[in-house]
């Protein structure tokens, strides 16, 4: 009897730990870029009280003084980013028109002047990662996605190269990165960087 009282007790405790949340002062910023002062609902592990980020890709419970209580998803059009300060980390999260096909909000790697990166991570239910997508997103508001489980390095490289096409000296860079898994995030930080330097 005890050991079946062991199970439903981690059962119970482990489904349990994903509903709790805190709150925080944070922000929001409209699409008329207007910077909102809001109480952010997070989602938290019940006995470590980490951020469950996976609870915020999809919708994000907020309350203020203009909308009260309000649950913000990421193909709301007045919306375009939210962000707030956790334990002395400050989280940003975008919804650039891009994303909203995949229904997910996006954090913030790189806000530049030619170039923004976003990232989509994709956890197990420990919140453990298990791969990315970039998002590249230009100045005109053109695209690009790159997914990390792609097998072949060449078809970063090429992806880039065709997203890029018009910067001569980025596509020299580009031509001796990404030929190994272990330096894809540093690589991709360097293109991007190079591609927000003045020309």
């Amino acid at each position: 009897m005890k050991p079946f009282i062991a199970i439903i007790f981690a059962v119970v405790s482990s489904s349990y730990s994903y509903a709790q949340s805190s709150n925080v002062q944070g922000y929001y910023i409209t699409n008329a870029n207007d910077s909102i002062q809001a109480t952010i609902k997070l989602p938290t592990q019940f006995f470590s009280k980490s951020i469950l980020l996976s609870g915020l890709l999809s919708k994000v419970e907020m309350t203020d003084s203009l909308n009260g209580n309000k649950t913000w998803r990421p193909k709301d059009l007045t919306l375009r980013s939210f962000g707030f300060n956790y334990n002395g980390t400050d989280y940003r999260f975008y919804s650039p028109n891009c994303s909203k096909s995949f229904h997910r909000f996006l954090q913030a790697v790189v806000l530049g002047a030619n170039t923004n990166l976003y990232v989509y991570q994709t956890v197990d239910e420990q919140e453990r990662p298990l791969g990315a997508v970039y998002t590249f997103e230009k100045a005109d508001g053109t695209c690009m996605f790159l997914n990390i489980a792609e097998p072949r390095l060449e078809m970063y490289r090429k992806k880039l190269k065709e997203f890029y096409n018009q910067h001569e000296e980025l596509q020299q860079l580009i031509n001796t990165k990404l030929t190994s898994r272990a330096l894809i995030e540093s690589d991709v930080l360097e293109i991007v960087r190079a591609a927000n330097q003045p020309k």
